[in-house]
């Protein structure tokens, strides 16, 4: 891990801020702190598992688009900062291989809803079965060492199927974004996300089955006091006391079977998913039942009013520009949405059940490890990185991370007090980083339903 001088994470970051690096040539990229992992540190397991996929999808997507890019992240005091530098031929062949680049992310969008349904989702559902048939508590160390070697494969190809799908679905929205600001003005970059929020997607269906189950919790008094007054390790004992609560506990159990494996707060592989901890998601019951709110039929309701308003508001002012203009930035924006979608069903595919399963394989690692000696909780896996996890699975007994692992958590105390800068170095302005800006941006900080959630 990069570490700095806490001073730069008070101020606005400049390329020549004074700080240690990895290699001196990272002094000399642009930084930006990733929004996905933006709101506290991340572990070494992490950002290892965040680090790997990107440098791979964004490998793959160079290779396969003829994407001139090199794009890669790094923990830096504990936060997860990515990097996409330009890498032309040459000089000379900038514009040349740059529109080259940008023909086949278009070529590829127009396909790509389809390539998804018969191609990329098929492929992920088959490593998902994969995971899920192999037996962790069963397997020997030896055929869970191979195991976890085969999820690393995984891992790789399910970040390339990601990036596949993100950066012509993120050239697409680009286009839309500049053509919508060289018609109404820069200021209305914001009117032009909203045309983009609140679609029909994974997300906005995890909200409308937890207001299902919201209004299941509050229809039962044994329920409400369940949660309303009773300690939170008390929760999942207190309800299984009451027919009521008996009830409630197999809605919840059957939405998290559908939408509990993801990690809580936006995390890929450290923290436990709802399915194994549901206690974000109580938790934010609670919150609801103690501080109840005018809840609306229709959970995206309000998004599609506003959006319905922004595309009235948008027609009007179209006419001004003709009709030619107004077919065009329509047709613009309609593959805008559809592109964002797709982005959200892969992100849901990749970013949350693929690594959900990452993670139990890891997780049987720590408990081996733990068994062994080698940790003192099976939690403490994710203070590892990848290389280390493996090369701990290989030594056993005859390692032992424990002082490892105490310092890897007093450094991420400290990262903790830290308040991270947005950016170190200065933004690059040329198409490559603006459209693989957009495509690191594309992640939420959280998902919706968790950002809401409180403790950890």
């Amino acid at each position: 891990m990069t570490v700095i001088d806490r001073r730069l994470f008070d101020l606005v970051a400049s390329a020549d801020t004074a700080a240690v690096w990895d290699a001196p040539s990272d002094a000399l990229l642009s930084w930006q702190l990733h929004p996905r992992w933006a709101d506290r540190p991340v572990t070494p397991l992490e950002g290892a598992v965040a680090a790997r996929g990107i440098a791979q999808g964004a490998r793959a997507a160079a290779q396969q688009f003829g994407f001139p890019v090199r794009a890669r992240a790094q923990r830096i005091n504990g936060f997860l900062y990515v990097t996409a530098q330009p890498a032309f031929a040459s000089p000379g062949e900038r514009e040349d291989q740059l529109a080259s680049a940008l023909e086949a992310l278009g070529a590829a969008g127009a396909t790509l809803g389809e390539r998804w349904v018969r191609e990329l989702r098929p492929e992920v559902e088959r490593y998902l079965a994969g995971w899920r048939s192999f037996d962790l508590r069963a397997a020997s160390l030896a055929a869970l060492i191979g195991h976890f070697d085969e999820t690393l494969r995984r891992l790789d190809r399910v970040w390339e199927i990601l990036f596949a799908v993100g950066l012509p679905a993120s050239m697409l929205r680009a286009t839309f974004a500049d053509e919508y600001a060289r018609l109404f003005g820069v200021d209305a970059a914001e009117e032009a996300a909203s045309l983009l929020e609140g679609l029909e997607g994974p997300e906005l269906a995890t909200e409308r089955a937890f207001a299902r189950l919201s209004r299941a919790a509050a229809a039962s008094s044994a329920v409400r006091d369940a949660l309303r007054w009773r300690a939170d390790h008390e929760w999942i004992e207190a309800l299984g006391g009451s027919e009521a609560g008996r009830e409630f506990l197999a809605e919840l159990q059957s939405f998290l079977e559908r939408h509990g494996r993801r990690g809580d707060r936006g995390r890929l592989v450290e923290a436990p998913g709802w399915i194994e901890n549901p206690r974000p998601v109580l938790l934010r019951l609670r919150e609801r039942l103690l501080a109840p709110q005018p809840e609306e039929e229709d959970v995206g309701a309000a998004l599609d009013d506003e959006r319905c308003r922004l595309l009235e508001e948008l027609s009007e002012r179209l006419t001004a520009f003709g009709r030619p203009v107004e077919t065009h930035l329509n047709r613009l924006l309609r593959a805008a949405q559809r592109m964002a979608q797709l982005e959200q069903e892969a992100e849901l595919w990749v970013l949350q059940r693929c690594m959900f399963e990452v993670r139990q394989v890891i997780v049987e690692l720590g408990r081996r490890f733990a068994d062994a000696g080698a940790l003192a909780d099976a939690r403490d896996v994710v203070f590892l990185d990848l290389r280390e996890i493996r090369l701990t699975a290989k030594g056993l007994p005859d390692v032992d991370q424990r002082d490892r692992v105490a310092r890897r958590k007093a450094e991420l105390r400290y990262c903790s007090d830290l308040r991270p800068a947005a950016a170190l170095g200065e933004p690059g302005d040329d198409p490559v980083s603006r459209v693989l800006g957009l495509l690191f941006a594309a992640v939420p900080a959280a998902p919706p339903m968790s950002a809401r959630a409180t403790g950890r």
